[in-house]
């Protein structure tokens, strides 16, 4: 429940390759980092785990990164991973970032499911993918997701081991298929309609088509404290749609009402 801006970057884990250094079962939810910048060397960026490329595995395991808002104004990556266990990633927003999604891995396979999260407007990507490893030991598990606009080749997905890949469309990135990975059958293309995203209001309006197009991943809270999920199932999105309340038949309206403009 932090707002961080103005700063080089939002919230950075950067793990150096020492005999005994662990980086397990943190969790970062309910943030809203906007307005970075790359002053003195900063990299503008949101949230990120980071490495020095040789970490090992077994070293990174039980993160979880939800809930969280990233933007406006992140010129360069909204959440980045280059840890080589999986890292979750679930009901996130990123808007007016470079990267929205950026999952690296020079040196070693690298592990990232996203579920339930919203990029809108990036500068450049939407998800930018890139592993050693041969297939089946990396693993990139995206879907239930909800991107807008889709405009060019916006996904990049590259193994290193075998030099395939490069940029490519939605219908290319859907196209995929690796052992061990998911590339977004689920995954919606339209306006998720927030209300007022460049003023900080990211809530779902009437209509959005991430209302109830989510999928379980075991929360119980958005961002505004409201009880997952307000409908049939969770939305997609930090936030839950909590309509207002509206009259029904037989309802006792009271003597008076007040109304300040």
């Amino acid at each position: 429940k932090n707002e961080i801006y103005n700063a080089g970057s939002g919230i950075t884990f950067y793990e150096l390759n020492f005999e005994n250094i662990r980086s397990n079962n943190n969790i970062i939810r309910w943030n809203w980092v906007h307005d970075t910048h790359m002053n003195g060397g900063a990299n503008s960026r949101g949230i990120e785990y980071n490495d020095d490329n040789y970490f090992p595995e077994g070293r990174a395991i039980g993160n979880k990164i939800y809930g969280n808002i990233v933007g406006p104004n992140v010129s360069d990556v909204g959440y980045r991973w280059k840890l080589q266990d999986l890292g979750e990633f679930y009901n996130n927003i990123c808007y007016d970032c470079g990267t929205s999604f950026y999952i690296l891995g020079y040196v070693h396979p690298v592990k990232a499911k996203l579920r339930n999260n919203i990029s809108l407007n990036p500068r450049d990507r939407h998800i930018y993918f890139q592993s050693n490893g041969s297939e089946g030991n990396y693993v990139i598990d995206s879907d239930y997701n909800l991107f807008w606009p889709i405009s060019g080749d916006q996904f990049y997905f590259y193994e290193r081991l075998t030099g395939i890949g490069g940029y490519m469309n939605f219908t290319g990135w859907q196209a995929l298929s690796k052992n061990g990975s998911t590339f977004d059958p689920h995954s919606i293309v339209a306006d998720p309609l927030f209300a007022n995203p460049d003023n900080g209001d990211f809530r779902l309006r009437a209509g959005s088509p991430a209302i109830d197009a989510g999928v379980d991943v075991g929360l119980t809270q958005d961002f505004q404290g409201n009880t997952v999920p307000q409908g049939l199932a969770p939305d997609i999105g930090a936030y839950e749609y909590k309509s207002e309340d509206k009259i029904k038949p037989g309802d006792t309206l009271p003597d008076k009402t007040e109304l300040t403009c």
